[in-house]
């Protein structure tokens, strides 16, 4: 498990998180653009289709980003 929260904006625009992820399971949700903040221990797999499929990107531990690109799914691994 992860300890953390991810923040981001999700598809209907408004901030939502994720509090303590477990890792390696995914997450079926929709992420949009604009800004992420990964405050967990563990780095963020973002993946543009649903189920860990499809191009990805990464957000390390600690640390921001700011996403051109919506997201439907990410995974945690520590």
């Amino acid at each position: 498990m992860a300890f953390g929260t991810f923040s981001y904006q999700n598809g209907s625009g408004y901030s939502d998180r994720i509090d303590n992820p477990e890792d390696y399971r995914t997450f079926n949700i929709e992420i949009g653009k604009g800004a992420v903040d990964n405050q967990t221990n563990a780095t963020v797999r973002l993946y543009t289709g649903p189920d860990g499929r499809g191009d990805s990107h990464y957000v390390n531990p600690h640390s921001s980003a700011y996403l051109s690109t919506s997201y439907q799914s990410c995974m945690f691994s520590t």
